[in-house]
């Protein structure tokens, strides 16, 4: 936000125009975006995050922010060879989550599948430290995620480069206000 006022400052921008942008400003798509919530009442959030460090980094927020509240991760790794690269530094990214679900890896259309690694092997690896689920499609975690019924004490956030964004159109009831997501 700095950054940005700086620039409009520069530009000509006058002050008063800034604010006003800025207080509209509602964040990125795909970046601790929030989708809703669930008819069990636990709130839902959306992450672009691939990559460990990212991975880290969104979670960390996350329980900054929602310190008394359980997090409730479902990650898609992108790629194989990603997933294969980092595969020690995924098994610890995930500290802050209270529990990790892990669907299959999403592939690239610039790599053939790798059947050296799975995102199995990673929840396997992963349950060293952390409870971690593996459920291979995203209708399986749909499925799941009903069944537990998670609550109000419960943000679930999805992360992933591929599509697993797409079962928030599941699982969210309607969208509410932006507002609701801070209470």
């Amino acid at each position: 936000a700095l950054g940005t006022v700086i620039v409009a400052l520069e530009v000509g921008l006058h002050i008063d125009g800034i604010k006003v942008g800025l207080r509209k400003f509602t964040g990125t798509k795909r970046r601790s975006e929030y989708v809703g919530r669930l008819e069990t009442g636990a709130t839902l959030f959306d992450d672009y995050a691939h990559h460990p460090t990212e991975i880290k980094k969104t979670l960390a927020a996350f329980r900054q922010r929602f310190k008394n509240k359980k997090i409730v991760c479902i990650f898609q790794p992108h790629t194989y060879s990603r997933t294969k690269i980092l595969f020690d530094e995924f098994i610890t990214s995930f500290s802050d989550a209270n529990t990790v679900i892990l669907s299959n890896i999403y592939p690239s259309l610039r790599e053939n599948p790798d059947p050296t690694v799975s995102s199995q092997q990673l929840v396997e690896a992963m349950n060293r430290f952390k409870r971690a689920v593996f459920l291979p499609a995203l209708p399986d975690v749909v499925e799941y995620i009903e069944r537990k019924s998670y609550g109000e004490d419960t943000v679930i956030v999805t992360m992933g480069a591929g599509n697993i964004y797409k079962i928030a159109t599941s699982l969210v009831v309607s969208p509410p206000a932006k507002a609701d997501a801070l209470a």
